[in-house]
């Protein structure tokens, strides 16, 4: 230091950089969504975007208790959200509704109705009054559980109610419709082998491509993959690296066999099953067929299940007068 003592660029340098970093600092630079499953990263982020909630806007804009509402309210199968900053990143960690949660209001005063036409086979109460019991039939909209409680007198007649935020496990049976279809003619890729890779640069949203290629392609699939640079595990800084890789394919026209409709279709049905279970839905039964209606497979039929298909309806409370008691 003493030797470069004159050398003054060394120190405006220094000064300059922590400017920079400082500068940085007020800003989210990258964006993370933890737990979540039946929503993807894009979705998620997609919606924040339409909020103007993106990479390079001010950490002091960002209301996490705001947000936190926001996305519940969006996304009726997130049923617990919590968004933090750290550092440079803002980090929002969800949980969806797994199939024994039951939408609730913020305990606002509410009725709980049911979402589907079935069959109760449980009802635990908790709070508010039943009107339904195990072996009911039950449609769309009815209300199974209300949250108006009416108080009586000694001699059962009405004198007031009250209006709770209904709480109650429901399980019903129901059955969701299935249909698919599959054209025999289709088109399809066919990859050369030919590819083209260029390394990326993402600088404050503009990218910026590296990399000489003399080959083009007339038609190509794109498949990018990037990561943000920092400096710690939460400060971020605005620049994405990683590469592109062009794949040449082009296309080619062909006719499924039966054979090979069926398999497809079925692996569609498999693939529709797995996802309820996933959800935490119980399959009573499944029964589906295909028939061949001129150049198409069409596979439909029904899938017998039992889940809480409930959601809490708000209500008003009426304002009654008090009768007297004593007057009776």
């Amino acid at each position: 230091m003493f030797k470069y003592r004159k050398h003054y660029s060394f120190v405006v340098g220094i000064f300059l950089s922590a400017i920079m970093l400082y500068g940085m600092s007020l800003f989210v630079w990258d964006i993370s969504i933890e737990g979540n499953l039946m929503y993807t990263d894009n979705m998620l982020l997609t919606y924040l975007n339409k909020k103007n909630i993106e990479p390079g806007i001010l950490v002091k804009e960002i209301k996490c208790n705001e947000l936190e509402s926001e996305i519940r309210s969006e996304f009726s199968d997130i049923t617990w959200v919590s968004a933090e900053i750290s550092g440079t990143r803002l980090i929002i960690h969800v949980k969806e509704n797994d199939g024994d949660v039951i939408k609730k209001s913020n305990n606002e005063i509410s009725d709980i109705v049911a979402t589907r036409n079935g069959v109760v086979t449980k009802i635990i109460t908790r709070s508010g009054i039943p009107k339904v019991t195990v072996g009911d039939s039950v449609t769309e909209g009815m209300v199974l559980v209300s949250g108006t409680v009416v108080i009586n007198n000694d001699a059962k007649e009405p004198i007031k109610n009250n209006y709770v935020c209904s709480d109650a496990d429901i399980y019903i049976n129901t059955q969701y419709d299935y249909n698919d279809e599959l054209t025999l003619k289709h088109e399809y890729k066919i990859y050369t082998g030919r590819t083209i890779t260029k390394k990326t640069y993402n600088i404050l949203g503009k990218q910026i491509e590296l990399g000489i290629s003399f080959k083009k392609f007339d038609e190509s699939d794109v498949f990018t993959e990037d990561s943000v640079v920092h400096l710690t595990d939460n400060f971020c800084l605005p620049v994405r690296t990683g590469e592109k890789v062009y794949q040449e394919y082009y296309i080619a026209e062909g006719i499924y066999s039966d054979e090979e409709a069926r398999k497809i279709l079925n692996n569609n049905y498999s693939v529709f099953l797995t996802k309820l279970k996933e959800k935490g839905i119980q399959i009573i039964d499944s029964s589906a067929k295909i028939e061949v209606t001129n150049d198409k497979y069409v596979m439909s039929g029904q899938v017998g299940v039992n889940e809480a298909m409930t959601q809490h309806v708000t209500i008003s409370p009426t304002i009654e007068p008090e009768k007297d008691v004593g007057s009776q």
